[in-house]
């Protein structure tokens, strides 16, 4: 095993006794950790010149100022503070190329004439003398810059080959953007030693700084703007406004090229996201990739593919979990795919410009062995990009910042309710239709308004909720006699809107904690109370506690439900709270759940102990539970009783197939199934007469085929 030369401590770095310990232990042995010349020569060429006077500092033993001399450069200075390299260059160099000459001198102080050089060549030296913070000299890193600034002509170039750590970089910006006379470019070198780093256990980019020396500011005139650029692959400049935004950028570009390293450890069915920011937006990430591998032997059509989400579809079950994402993947046929989220707060043209401007970057996510002139078939859900508008940004003092935003997926315009702090989640969704308004008695003219269809139910556990008021046999004997709904989380109001427009009878209540979701859902989402349908912003459970305390047993409810997100992705339970599934809170829901009434809970959790724990407390309160698990989601609806009269379930069996043993199927019992017709039928019959507007049609019966009891 080839020994490791790296010194015990960072601070070694900066130390003349390391240098000089190391060339012994190297010997002749070139040391080129920052890549080789052919990793720097097309920058080397368009910054220097044949004629230019270079002075290399901290040469070591590199081979880069020899072949620089080889390419015509025969004006080159060598220093090092290390008396045996510059001997070891020396000998080295004496017969082959006599002019290049290697001199024992400390940058730090040079006897160098003012702007004697045209060029300043650093490659490596300036991150040795910051190798670590709490050993940093700056008082010997200021006195190295302030000799650079001296001894370089006026449009002179500094040109630093470093790793742009956050110590050497802030070093270097800060000093020569004090001096407002330095103009600070900035490379990132595609091919370094790149074997070197992985067997030094390092992951990092290198970085080439060319500061170019202006003209000093004349006396009593306001110094020039400081210029601030880095320079992409296809060498086109972007420009900074301040020197912080162009350190942060680096930063960004570093934990990119860390993410390319992570790649080749990534395993079947693992994914991996990384976020590309744009330059004007710094609260949101332009893009979000996910980058998921599928084993080879299902990969029919290629290597890699990048997948387009469009705008509207990212909440999707197959663009937003990693069980979608993995039958994405599957589908797409590649061996690994790149899915690519469009982020809130930017605009895209179309996808040929989102194409455009991610082949580079995405480029290098690419498997190992696939050639940088590959052609990335890029995959998405039709031609178009989909159309997101943010026509509303609050502030609720409960839940923090939210947006309203309006997006058309599938030609289908569909009006959002996000919260900010889980952009990933849409809170409350309602479809967006066009009503006409009454015509104007003066012109006798009738126009368009949008407003939302509550005959449409946008979330699938809602269409579950409204199958599930089915299970209650009073359905049919109670419709008309005080029937009562009430509802823990309103959201926009969809779903009260829905049962109220389906069965207007019904008594429904809905309590909600947060007074910005009332106005919201009024302002937003066109809900509208009445005698039926009222309204509390309340606490859920202080509104629980004092009905339970105050009620008689001719005022109870008919069905609870509870659909309130705790807004904690950290609980492994994003709904309901953990504090509304407690024994205590469960005993005073059944308090005042009718004798024959269902307690419904939406309930989200991705953790298998904690919903044991929960179904564990719904059965210490309740004698019967059955479950429905929504398709392609997380959510799970549970149903909770005391008393069922007759059997929700009737088995039945089915025939003994040739070879095989007889199976026994619960099905609906007839009962439930006629409860299911009244609101199917009740729920056609709208459908028909609402203008002919079928934009979905529910199967209400295809809903609870999945019930199952717990």
């Amino acid at each position: 095993m080839a020994e490791l030369l790296l010194p015990k401590t960072h601070q070694d770095f900066a130390l003349t006794a390391y240098w000089d310990s190391f060339y012994k232990k190297r010997d002749t042995k070139t040391f080129e950790y920052y890549g080789e010349y052919s990793d720097h020569c097309v920058l080397l060429h368009k910054y220097c010149r044949l004629q230019d006077k270079i002075l290399h500092v901290g040469c070591g033993n590199s081979r880069l100022s020899e072949d620089l001399y080889d390419a015509g450069y025969h004006a080159i200075l060598n220093i090092d503070t290390s008396d045996v390299v510059i001997r070891q260059m020396t000998d080295r160099n004496r017969h082959k190329r006599p002019q290049l000459t290697f001199q024992k001198i400390d940058i730090t102080d040079t006897a160098f004439d003012d702007a004697y050089f045209d060029v300043i060549l650093d490659k490596g030296t300036l991150d040795a003398m910051t190798a670590d913070e709490h050993g940093l000299d700056q008082h010997t890193i200021n006195a190295m810059f302030t000799e650079i600034h001296r001894i370089t002509r006026v449009y002179g170039r500094y040109i630093c080959i470093s790793l742009c750590q956050e110590r050497s970089l802030k070093a270097i910006v800060q000093w020569f953007d004090s001096s407002k006379q330095w103009m600070i470019r900035i490379h990132k070198i595609q091919t370094a030693d790149m074997e070197t780093q992985t067997s030094q256990g390092l992951q990092l980019p290198v970085f080439v700084l060319i500061l170019t020396k202006m003209m000093p500011p004349k006396q009593d005139t306001p110094a020039t703007k400081s210029v601030y650029e880095i320079a992409t692959e296809d060498s086109v400049c972007q420009r900074f406004d301040t020197s912080d935004q162009l350190m942060s950028t680096i930063k960004d570009m570093q934990m990119f090229a860390f993410a390319q390293k992570h790649l080749s450890k990534l395993h079947i069915g693992e994914e991996f996201q990384i976020e590309l920011w744009g330059k004007g937006n710094t609260n949101n990430p332009r893009y979000c990739l996910t980058l998921v591998d599928s084993p080879r032997s299902s990969c029919k059509n290629g290597k890699f593919a990048v997948f387009i989400v469009p705008e509207g579809r990212e909440a999707e079950w197959l663009f937003s979990t990693n069980t979608g994402h993995s039958q994405l993947a599957t589908d797409a046929g590649f061996e690994r795919l790149v899915i690519v989220h469009l982020q809130r707060g930017h605009q895209y043209k179309d996808m040929q410009s989102i194409q455009d401007e991610l082949s580079s970057k995405v480029m290098e996510l690419k498997p190992d062995g696939l050639s940088h002139k590959h052609q990335i078939p890029y995959l998405s859900v039709g031609d178009s990009i989909g159309n997101r508008t943010i026509i509303y940004e609050g502030q609720s003092d409960l839940s923090g910042e939210y947006i309203i935003e309006d997006v058309i997926v599938s030609d289908q315009k569909f009006r959002r309710l996000v919260f900010l702090n889980n952009k990933n989640v849409i809170q409350s969704e309602g479809l967006l239709r066009k009503a006409k308004r009454r015509k104007n008695k003066k012109t006798n003219q009738s126009n368009t308004r949008e407003e939302i269809n509550h005959l449409y139910i946008a979330c699938d556990h809602h269409a579950v909720i409204v199958g599930g008021i089915s299970l209650t046999e009073q359905l049919i004997r109670n419709y008309d006699a005080g029937f009562k709904i009430l509802l823990i989380g309103l959201g926009g109001g969809s779903l009260p809107m829905f049962i109220h427009r389906l069965l207007p009878k019904i008594s429904i209540d809905c309590v909600d904690i947060d007074k910005a979701v009332i106005e919201i859902a009024s302002k937003w989402f066109n809900f509208k109370t009445d005698d039926k349908l009222h309204v509390y912003e309340d606490d859920g459970l202080k509104f629980i506690n004092r009905y339970a305390s105050n009620f008689d047993d001719g005022n109870m409810y008919d069905i609870i439900i509870f659909d309130v997100n705790s807004g904690d992705n950290t609980t492994g339970m994003s709904c309901p709270p953990k504090q509304f599934i407690t024994g205590d809170i469960l005993r005073q829901v059944s308090t005042i759940l009718s004798e024959k009434g269902i307690f419904m809970l939406n309930l989200v959790c991705r953790d298998g102990e904690l919903r044991a724990e929960v179904i564990s407390n719904l059965k210490s309160v309740f004698k019967h539970l059955y479950s429905i698990k929504i398709e392609q989601q997380i959510n799970e609806m549970v149903f909770a009783m005391n008393t069922v009269e007759n059997a929700i379930f009737t088995e039945k069996t089915k025939d003994k197939k040739k070879g095989k043993s007889s199976k026994i199927k619960a099905v609906l019992a007839d009962w439930v199934l006629n409860n299911i017709n009244i609101i199917q039928d009740k729920y056609n019959k709208f459908l028909q007469n609402f203008n002919g507007n079928m934009e979905q049609n529910l199967d209400f019966s295809k809903l609870l085929s999945n019930l199952e009891q717990l």
